[in-house]
């Protein structure tokens, strides 16, 4: 499977760590549901990732390190959740990104 997209349903819970088991992913859109807990760090395991969209659910704790090492990335979208502390030092990694969403949280830095 390459890409996963559920958004805008009603999935309620946390993401699992198991998603780093579907290593060939290149999208993960989970967009406009109600998720909770962290974004899990076996995240940053998906290494063929280009889009990742979890904006508009109820996220919280801060941005795993490990999404700086996927080097593939060029969209991140994190935007409306409840993610708070500051940016990650190796998003300086994210040499493709190109759009890249943080807005409607409470992050510093």
């Amino acid at each position: 499977m390459r890409n996963l997209s559920l958004g805008n349903n009603e999935l309620v819970g946390t993401i699992p760590s198991s998603i780093s088991n579907l290593s060939q992913l290149s999208l993960l859109s989970l967009q406009s549901n109600h998720l909770l807990g962290t974004i899990p760090n076996s995240i940053g395991q998906l290494q063929s990732l280009t889009r990742l969209n979890l904006l508009s659910n109820r996220l919280t704790g801060t941005i795993p390190s490990s999404l700086g090492g996927l080097h593939l990335l060029y969209l991140l979208l994190l935007d409306d959740n409840r993610l708070h502390g500051p940016l990650p030092d190796t998003f300086g990694a994210l040499s493709s990104i190109a759009i890249l969403g943080l807005s409607f949280n409470s992050l510093t830095g």
